[in-house]
């Protein structure tokens, strides 16, 4: 039998990182060993690397007489895929024979340069790269060994979405939080344009200022190498009926591990009776489509949260700082995909006691490795702005105020 006759067979890599993962153009080496308990006849050994991806999931509908239908929902792509013959058959003598011990092959291939996503596994998706290694024997099935290889992909910034630099004023004729307020996926959202949306609820103005750019999460840089990044983010919430003003200055990356903690810095402002505590989570979509991208399904996942001290009523100036924890094994932000997506959002909230609605600004962030710059072709090379991290954190002398947007305006959506 084949497992009697092949023992012990690994495939070992040649690591490049820490993190033992590879990239579009790298060079992925190493040898695979194995082990023979008597003479053998070998055809051929080839090694294949592939990379793709796939999405499944299921939906249930009544049809007539009120049975249920399920539909099966499923696509797939691939990325690339080639051999690499490490052994040959020689037409002239036949097949290789193989002696009794141990064997190594040392072997060398280069991954395909292109703009792939990362390694994933998701609800109903994966993202999988693979490098199998097949041995043909004379009268035998061609047996394979498989092994996974972790993939990274550099993020580009000269990608037009993810040159983020604008400030997004958003007029909310509401009382409600601000999560009624749905912009769409991350990459989508990201465009220099002014949102309008009105609810009737209690009628109250509810005015939210944002000015973003875009978060660099360096999930492959050492610890201690790294530097942090600074990111400017103002955010000014007030509810009128409450009395509860809150206002984010800055957000950066802790110094200490950039790619694990993530630093809120807010000032509230709170005229109110009532108590209200600041809270933090890290929220993860999941998104899959089908090939047509006429079917699709969203698996929302709150991944981390953490709250900050509780404000008491009529307190004023208060800043609080809240440390958002990264899980090490979160995957990167992956929108170049045709078939799934995974964006990330942070949602900072303040919880208002005695069943209140809260207070919840939402924005999004991008997980990604260290960000590579490639000029595209015949156009010139663009970077995203360089902000400085400041020495100390200084709070605000003053937020921007704007005037609320006439009643006409804001009924017509103009």
């Amino acid at each position: 039998m084949f497992g009697e006759t092949f023992k012990n067979f690994t495939i070992n890599f040649n690591a490049l990182n820490p993190r033992a993962s590879f990239s579009s153009g790298d060079v992925l080496s190493g040898q695979i060993q194995f082990e023979l308990t008597k003479d053998t006849k070998v055809h051929s050994i080839t090694l294949c690397l592939e990379g793709g991806a796939k999405v499944s999931w299921t939906t249930r509908r009544r049809g007539r007489k009120g049975r249920t239908r399920t539909q099966v929902h499923s696509a797939r792509l691939e990325f690339f895929k080639f051999k690499h013959a490490l052994l040959q058959e020689n037409n002239a003598t036949g097949p290789s024979r193989l002696p009794v011990g141990v064997h190594v092959y040392p072997f060398s291939v280069q991954i395909p340069h292109g703009d792939f996503p990362p390694s994933f596994k998701g609800v109903n998706g994966r993202v999988l790269y693979t490098l199998m290694v097949e041995i043909h024997r004379p009268w035998h099935m061609a047996k394979h060994f498989e092994t996974e290889v972790k993939f990274e992909n550099h993020t580009n910034f000269n990608r037009p979405e993810l040159l983020v630099s604008y400030t997004l004023l958003c007029w909310i004729v509401s009382g409600a939080s601000l999560h009624s307020l749905h912009l769409g996926p991350c990459l989508r959202f990201l465009l220099p344009e002014v949102f309008t949306k009105h609810f009737t609820t209690w009628g109250h103005l509810l005015d939210v200022v944002l000015d973003l750019c875009c978060f660099i999460l360096d999930s492959g840089s050492d610890a201690h190498q790294s530097s942090a990044s600074f990111i400017p983010l103002s955010v000014q919430s007030q509810d009128p009926r409450f009395g509860v003003k809150s206002s984010m200055h800055c957000k950066e990356l802790s110094c200490l591990d950039v790619r694990e903690m993530l630093k809120i810095i807010m000032q509230i402002d709170n005229a109110s009776s009532r108590t209200v505590t600041p809270k933090a989570c890290l929220i993860q979509k999941q998104s899959f489509y089908t090939l047509n991208k006429r079917q699709r399904r969203c698996v929302p996942r709150q991944l981390v949260q953490t709250y900050g001290q509780a404000v008491n009523p009529y307190t004023t100036d208060v800043y609080c700082e809240m440390m958002l924890q990264i899980p090490d094994d979160a995957p990167q932000t992956i929108t170049n995909c045709q078939i799934l997506e995974v964006e990330y959002s942070v949602m900072v909230s303040l919880s208002i006691s005695g069943g209140a609605s809260n207070l919840e600004t939402l924005f999004f962030i991008v997980l990604c490795s260290a960000p590579v710059y490639q000029p595209a072709a015949n156009q010139p090379q663009v970077y995203p702005p360089q902000v400085s991290p400041p020495q100390v954190f200084q709070p605000p002398t003053s937020f921007p105020t704007y005037p609320p947007p006439a009643y006409q305006s804001v009924m017509k959506g103009t």
